[in-house]
């Protein structure tokens, strides 16, 4: 699915309930533009999608959304599939926060591997230096059904931090057991391939700027300029239409993605 929104010259579209349409809209099951308002942070711009909720106050600026984990979110509706996209537009700041995410409880299981349950998009610190952290998308996975074996397939990309915005997304593939990570700004990737098993899903919902766990060390603010998650996984062309619709959206506003 394709779309055309045509609205006059100087004319702010994210005002409008109906202004904004992904170039790719296929099983998109969420898709928010952030900042400015609370009705316009919870809007889910997702065709027919239930609008979202923000929750313990995130601070709201004229283009982003300031979140911390499990103290201030914005809750999706959106449950796991085994096949996703996360896509999150966010600060480039050093930190440890999660982007998009809906990780439960920490299993430990019989290989002595500690993951929870589901998938995420995050930001991870690196030590005490100033210039590097990483991209990071993980997901805990179980091998010869036994629930309990908690082993966990992890992807990362070292970043440099900078002022600035980076688009940073996701992908999950149930059947080829692929997680894979992109900078599309920076236009680079990771991929990593579980062993063997299947995701191990999580029944909670995915959560903007916050996790469904406690975790103490990612615990940093992040800004969060827009987002999108779909029960797909995104082809490259797809995802790169996508981020190049985000890209001209905030140019106008003067920001670099």
């Amino acid at each position: 699915m394709s779309g055309v929104v045509i609205t006059a010259s100087g004319v702010d579209a994210s005002a409008n309930n109906i202004g904004l349409v992904l170039p790719y809209a296929t099983n998109c099951e969420a898709f928010g533009i952030l900042g400015g308002t609370v009705a316009r942070s919870q809007k889910n711009y997702a065709l027919g999608k239930t609008d979202f909720t923000l929750v313990g106050s995130p601070v709201l600026s004229a283009n982003s959304a300031q979140f911390q984990n499990t103290v201030a979110w914005l809750q999706t509706t959106v449950a796991e599939s085994d096949n996703m996209t996360l896509i999150a537009i966010c600060s480039t700041a050093k930190q440890n926060a999660y982007l998009v995410s809906n990780y439960g409880t920490t299993r430990t299981g019989t290989t002595n591997n500690s993951y929870p349950l589901g998938a995420n998009l995050r930001t991870t610190a690196q030590g005490v230096s100033t210039t590097v952290n990483f991209l990071t998308t993980t997901a805990g996975y179980y091998a010869g059904g036994v629930d309990d074996t908690a082993n966990g397939i992890s992807t990362t990309l070292t970043r440099t931090a900078a002022v600035g915005y980076r688009c940073a997304a996701s992908r999950f593939t149930e059947s080829s057991g692929v997680v894979k990570i992109n900078d599309l700004t920076a236009g680079d990737s990771a991929t990593a391939t579980r062993p063997s098993g299947s995701r191990d899903k999580s029944t909670a919902t995915f959560r903007v700027g916050s996790a469904i766990l406690g975790d103490a060390s990612r615990v940093d603010p992040v800004d969060i300029l827009g987002f999108a998650i779909y029960s797909e996984t995104l082809s490259d062309n797809n995802l790169t239409l996508v981020y190049n619709w985000f890209k001209t959206y905030y140019a106008r506003r003067g920001i670099s993605i």
